[in-house]
């Protein structure tokens, strides 16, 4: 092998080797940087957030239909919650308002 091919591998080597190294050090930079890791785990926690918050306003949704069906069903749930909420009350019927607990 000539003095110049050999030159050349040498040059080729260390291309290479520059190359692949700034191509590690990039892709740490990129990892570790904002936009990186840190962002992924901070949307995939947000994601879980929103998730379990779209499951509890499924669950709250599927109680006020069944609400509606019984109130659209039952005649004597609709005039027991009207006279509920006006605080309405029959002819010789008493009606206590209790102090509502603290939990």
């Amino acid at each position: 092998m000539s003095w110049s091919a050999r030159v050349r591998l040498r040059r080729r080597t260390l291309v290479y080797l520059v190359s692949g190294i700034a191509a590690v050090g990039f892709a740490v930079y990129r990892l570790a940087g904002p936009q990186g890791i840190r962002l992924l785990v901070e949307t995939h926690r947000e994601l879980q957030e929103f998730q379990r918050s779209n499951a509890e306003m499924e669950r709250a949704l599927a109680e006020w239909e069944v609400r509606v069906r019984n109130l659209e069903e039952n005649p004597a749930e609709v005039e027991s919650e009207i006279r509920k909420q006006l605080r309405l009350q029959k002819k010789k019927e008493t009606t206590f308002l209790l102090p509502e607990t603290k939990k």
